[in-house]
């Protein structure tokens, strides 16, 4: 007598998994079923395990590598049950499951039912609340309301939960044979143009999130053969569909909900395509390709171009228009991988030139080392050496054992500079009993404004949230002392970094990326804090693209011109401006301004200036030779700065700092007459509104945030015209009277938008509805 159920296992290379799998399934409480387990050709010890079971309802049959589809349909022609229950490899059944489904399928008279999910690790542990559980957990829909979701928003059904009348599945068309991405999704389509799709909202199966995104449908490498086969399904969606039915799915989303005819039936399907974005392939352009391609075809006729241009006014430029931006072959973005191509190339050359030169000095300074090194061990050897030692050695010891200062050390040399001191970090409300748990992951805690955002969140918020810090690199001596902070650089497992979040265990995980060389820094952790599961908040704070993941639930940039260039309009994308302390950078009204001295405060880095970046002072110095310049920062950039003022014969104008303490920074400022940001790009810029808040007017170039920031155009020069710069430079110092107007300009501004306590409020409201929102 032939089973009731056949339960099909596909496997390949599940050696880790199997037997817990298998286990799963001879464990239900339900027995009158078959096992079918399909070994695809896997090259581990899958099938050594598989025949250990001894049971008489498990068949196995192996088969050379051909993929998923193959082996599932392979499954579902060798069943002999009524039913049919698709199962991979990795995961497991609760006891309860079949019978269940096969109680609800048949009181119901329903062919097609699927279950909620637990996800777990690699180990069997529970991932509770992980992103993909959140996903495939959803309510029970009607046809309608499911083939709207399907097109929208994919596919949230878990295959590995159905079970389903094997005459169904075999009347249908077997599983996609060529797809290995979506090959269960062009199933419940086909499906759901004719049959309810039902859900059963018990968590009955254990879908298995894998390391190193071992799932097949998870995988990052899989992308582009993701978004291919997203093309060939979504092309076809609309197949077999009648206007009624297509109707009712899209009621929401039609030009006309009372389209009229196979004419206008066909517009409606272009103009679905063009109007949304599916969020798991918003990288990709299949939507807009799509659409436009229905147009580009349908519009050949002249009778529907009539209707489209009288009743949704689209004539052929329109047309035109759209096919201009639809890059299917990507051609745009040959072009600009061929623009930085050559860019890395002249930046490569210029590079190389600039390393020869740096060996040179190497060198150099290598020969005078080695001659420092014999001059000083003659020294050592010399008579006058054994004697000073001997006399400090007394020096000591009368310091020790009296309480006379007869002996006193010689002042300290005043060229000499000391190590900037650590700032302490200090919880300024009454630490409450229960906190929350936040852990920042920031690539390197160095002075900044990213690191500075950070210890103002732990500051204000501290007493309600517990807050730690995960980055590649922490300062010799430190910048900020007073705070947890774990390095994890690039040599580091991602296993320690994932089990430094278990036994944190925070409720919630703030990136602060910034992108470039950290990337893969950021993707190693980044992985982990997937795996992990919890709230993520992504912060924005340069002008790059987002680290864009679905398990990111809000992108938080540092200005609307970021938000704008690099983000998108969408509710969980959203501004916060940096907020700065009024009180460490201010100016009492009586406090004089000075009238000739401008400045910067940077890292004298590539992220924000380059090469000419000093030029706009060089020049201004030139020409009104009475101006200081303050330069305040060190980098990479430092001694090339210097070189270029020294050959400029400038150098009595201007004074390098180096690195300064932040505590130290607001006295620098109240030297400046005016700020300026040679930058040639700026995501925001914290040490502009310090400026302003000082009363200082503020200028540069009229790149990134800077408009938004200051609200002057007539301060900013066109990207790189130093001349220009140097001119709006020059005419502000020779008006004061205009430059302490803009000055209280700028003061009244930085109260309004970019205070601290604004920015904190933010924040605290940010995390109050994620928290509550889970």
């Amino acid at each position: 007598m032939n089973p009731l159920i056949s339960v099909i296992i596909p496997t390949y290379n599940h050696e880790k998994y199997i037997a817990e799998t298998i286990q799963s399934v001879l464990d239900q409480t339900f027995k009158d079923f078959e096992l079918i387990v399909i070994n695809d050709g896997s090259t581990d010890r899958t099938e050594e395990i598989i025949q250990k079971f001894k049971d008489d309802r498990i068949r196995y049959i192996y088969q050379q590598n051909q993929g998923p589809s193959r082996a599932s349909n392979r499954g579902i022609l060798e069943a002999k049950g009524t039913y049919i229950c698709l199962l991979a490899g990795d995961d497991v059944y609760y006891p309860e499951k079949l019978e269940i489904q096969y109680k609800y399928l048949t009181s119901y008279n329903k062919k097609v039912l699927f279950t909620w999910i637990d996800t777990i690790d690699d180990d069997g542990n529970i991932l509770d609340g992980h992103h993909i559980q959140k996903y495939f957990n959803v309510p029970n829909r009607s046809r309608t309301e499911l083939f709207n979701s399907f097109f929208l928003k994919g596919n949230d059904l878990c295959g590995v939960t159905v079970m389903v009348e094997k005459s169904t599945l075999i009347e249908a068309g077997l599983m996609h044979l060529t797809s290995i991405q979506m090959q269960d999704f062009y199933m419940w389509i086909k499906l759901v143009k004719s049959y309810d799709l039902s859900v059963i909202e018990k968590k009955l199966v254990k879908y298995r999130i894998r390391n190193q995104s071992g799932n097949l449908s998870l995988s990052p490498e899989n992308s582009i053969r993701t978004a291919f086969e997203g093309y060939q399904l979504y092309r076809e969606i609309f197949d077999d569909v009648s206007e009624d039915f297509f109707r009712l799915s899209f009621s929401d989303k039609l030009k006309y909900q009372n389209f009229q005819g196979a004419d206008e039936y066909e517009l409606e399907k272009a103009f679905l395509y063009l109007n949304h974005h599916f969020p798991l392939l918003q990288n990709s352009n299949i939507f807009q390709t799509l659409g436009a391609e229905k147009l580009f075809d349908i519009l050949q006729s002249e009778r529907i171009l009539s209707i489209a241009i009288s009743k949704y006014e689209l004539d052929l430029p329109e047309l035109y228009k759209l096919t201009k931006h639809t890059d299917t072959t990507n051609i745009q973005k040959q072009f600009d991988l061929q623009y930085q191509l050559k860019q890395s190339q002249s930046q490569l050359h210029q590079t190389q030139l600039e390393l020869n030169q740096t060996q040179l000095e190497l060198n150099q300074t290598q020969l005078e080392l080695n001659q420092t090194q014999f001059e000083l061990a003659a020294i050592r050897n010399s008579k006058f050496w054994k004697l000073r030692s001997i006399w400090l050695r007394i020096k000591h010891f009368f310091r020790l054992n009296s309480n006379n200062n007869f002996l006193e050390e010689s002042p300290k040399d005043k060229n000499i500079q000391e190590a900037p001191k650590a700032y302490k970090v200090n919880i300024l409300n009454k630490v409450e009993a229960e906190r929350i748990r936040i852990v920042h992951v920031i690539p390197n805690f160095m002075t900044g404004g990213s690191s500075q955002l950070v210890v103002d969140l732990i500051e204000h918020l501290g007493h309600l949230y517990e807050q730690e810090i995960i980055t590649s690199y922490i300062p010799c001596p430190p910048s900020y002392i007073g705070v947890n902070i774990y390095e994890y650089d690039n040599s580091a497992s991602s296993n320690d970094i994932f089990n430094r979040l278990q036994k944190f265990r925070p409720q919630i995980v703030h990136i602060h990326y910034w992108g470039d060389c950290d990337t893969p820094w950021y993707h190693k952790v980044l992985s982990c804090v997937e795996k992990y599961g919890c709230i993520v908040v992504e912060n924005i704070n340069t002008p790059v693209k987002p680290y864009l993941r679905e398990y990111i639930d809000r992108y938080v940039y540092v200005s609307n011109y970021v938000k704008k260039e690099f983000g998108y309009e969408k509710a969980n994308h959203l501004t916060i401006y940096p907020g700065s302390n009024l009180e460490k950078f201010s100016r009492d009204d009586k406090d004089d301004i000075p009238d000739n001295c401008i400045g910067m405060v940077y890292r004298l880095e590539k992220d924000k200036l380059n090469e000419q970046s000093i030029d706009v002072f060089i020049q201004v110095a030139k020409k009104r030779p009475q101006t200081k310049v303050i330069i305040v920062g060190g980098g990479t950039f430092l001694e090339l700065y210097k070189r270029k003022v020294n050959q400029a014969n400038v150098e009595n104008n201007f004074t390098f700092t180096g690195y300064v303490p932040y505590e130290e920074l607001p006295n620098l400022y109240k030297k400046m007459s005016i700020f300026v940001a040679p930058v040639w790009k700026e995501s925001f810029g914290q040490v502009s509104s310090f400026a302003m808040n000082m009363r200082i007017p503020v200028v540069g170039y009229n790149v990134g945030a800077l408009s938004e920031i200051i609200n002057n155009e007539n301060l900013l020069a066109p990207p790189s015209d130093s001349v220009k710069l140097g001119n709006i430079i020059i005419d502000l110092l020779n008006d004061r009277d205009r430059r302490l107007q803009v000055g209280n300009f700028n003061q009244q501004r930085f109260q309004k938008l970019f205070s601290l306590e604004a920015m904190i409020n933010k924040y605290y409201i940010l995390y109050k509805e994620l928290l509550e929102g889970k």
